[in-house]
């Protein structure tokens, strides 16, 4: 539980560094690329992180992920279709 505790520690932190990436890129216009990588560097880290600490949200985000993409794929029309 200790490690789960650490775990949700630095999500939250990750969500605070996020959100200050986020408004640097608006206080910092020349600097707006530099933030933005770091906003996305975080991000990823924070989601993996999420994810770990939230198998069944994962799993159903990769789902709709999946479902996307199929529907991207042959259309909505298309597989409306189908359905009986």
């Amino acid at each position: 539980w200790e490690k789960r505790r650490k775990d949700e520690d630095r999500l939250k932190l990750y969500e605070r560094q996020h959100g200050l990436a986020i408004m640097a890129q608006a206080v910092f216009p020349g600097e707006r690329n530099y933030w933005r990588a770091v906003e996305r560097n975080i991000a990823v880290r924070g989601r993996e992180l999420r994810d770990k600490l939230e198998p069944e949200a994962a799993l159903r985000r990769a789902k709709q992920r999946e479902v996307q993409r199929i529907i991207k794929e042959y259309g909505f029309t298309e597989l409306w279709s189908y359905i009986p």
